[in-house]
């Protein structure tokens, strides 16, 4: 056997979770071949349980691993431990983090400088575009944006971060050989084959997504970040849970303001009640997690952009000498409010424009009008 068998043998026994699973690493200083064939006494030293170890000296005579193997080939993954110097740094620190993961695609240094974006599955556009807009900021400064893979917000803020030059991480609930769900199966691809972040999950192939595991899995998806963000979630949330996890974990937490009339911003504008921090902008968390890398990339983006109509140079030429409203904008420029709008919204995304609050907008620093000119 190899020494990926013996963390994988130990991983399938019932009764040897994360914890368990990280004591005998420890017990036995980082030697999982001598776990594995150690005396009963021993792993009871370990802090097995009774339970635990007559199962696995059971599993021990003949643990069938091939087929597990062959699944993790079949789906090009492999296996990440605490042994290896790709197991993502912060969450080596979650006291019940998973000792061993499953991985397609790859897991880089800078992947540490995360934050963690997850929210309602059924999310309005308001909440959608919020996480667009705050995926995209993330990637343009550096930050590999973490989410669950699952519809709604986690969708949204994997694509954004992908469609920015970013990179991003998902975790799943279920095993690395199936993606689910099926819709995102492309999105999951996507991911893996440019080289654009990983797919990721302790959970052993073959594994189906039980709704069992989605709250442990959420302890991963904070344990991976230095931040989690709460985009929108209704009362009873999973994402809630992520929140409680980030903040036992020592994280940020972060969450977008809502509707007060709107179920969906219940679960986070309670959590803005409870202390997390109130989110209008991408600097706010880039500021308190302390990225200084944002400015210089944002100011290296804008100059490499330029307007995609005559109809966007119209706009910033509106806004060129000072902030105007929204509503000045779209009389100004003769187009109608809705139009404007969305074009504000895709003008800032491209770092041409600003809000500056209250529907206001101007031309985001550093962008030359003139060099627009005629085109």
């Amino acid at each position: 056997m190899h020494r990926e068998h013996y963390w994988v043998g130990f991983s399938l026994v019932k009764g040897i979770g994360p914890s368990r699973l990280r004591a005998l690493w420890v017990y036995f200083d980082r030697d999982m071949e001598a776990a594995w064939n150690a005396d009963p006494q021993d792993l009871l030293n370990a802090g097995l349980g009774e339970q635990a170890l007559a199962t696995f000296l059971k599993f021990r005579k003949d643990p069938k691993l091939d087929p597990i193997f062959d699944k993790i080939h079949r789906t090009h993954a492999h296996i990440c431990t605490l042994d290896d110097d790709e197991y993502p740094t912060l969450l080596r620190e979650v006291p019940d983090g998973p000792p061993l993961l499953y991985v397609r695609g790859r897991l880089f240094p800078e992947d540490d400088l995360a934050l963690a974006m997850v929210g309602t599955r059924k999310a309005t556009t308001y909440g959608l575009e919020v996480a667009r807009r705050m995926a995209t900021a993330m990637a343009h400064a550096g930050v590999t944006v973490v989410s669950g893979l699952a519809r709604g917000l986690d969708t949204v803020s994997h694509e954004a971060a992908l469609a920015a030059g970013g990179r991003t991480v998902a975790v799943m609930g279920n095993g690395i050989d199936q993606l689910y769900p099926s819709e995102n199966r492309a999105l999951a691809t996507k991911i893996v084959d440019e080289g654009l972040g990983a797919i990721i999950t302790e959970y052993s192939p073959g594994t189906p997504p039980l709704a069992e595991n989605f709250p442990a899995r959420n302890r991963i998806i904070s344990g991976l970040a230095l931040g989690v963000l709460i985009v929108e979630a209704p009362s009873g949330s999973g994402a809630l849970l992520t929140a409680q996890f980030a903040s036992e974990q020592g994280r940020e937490v972060f969450a977008i303001p809502g509707n007060i009339t709107s179920p969906n911003s219940e679960g986070t504008n309670s959590l803005i009640q409870d202390g997390a921090k109130l989110v209008m902008r991408p600097e706010d968390i880039l500021e308190e997690l302390n990225i200084s890398r944002y400015t210089l990339q944002t100011k290296r983006a804008v100059k490499s952009i330029v307007p995609d109509s005559p109809e966007e140079v119209r706009l910033l030429e509106i806004i060129a000498l000072e902030a105007v409203h929204l509503d000045d904008i779209s009389i100004q420029s003769g187009l109608p409010i809705y139009q404007v709008a969305s074009m504000m919204t895709v003008m800032e995304l491209k770092g041409l424009v600003q809000s500056v609050g209250a529907m206001m907008f101007q031309i985001a620093p550093n962008v030359d009008l003139d060099s627009f000119n005629g085109g």
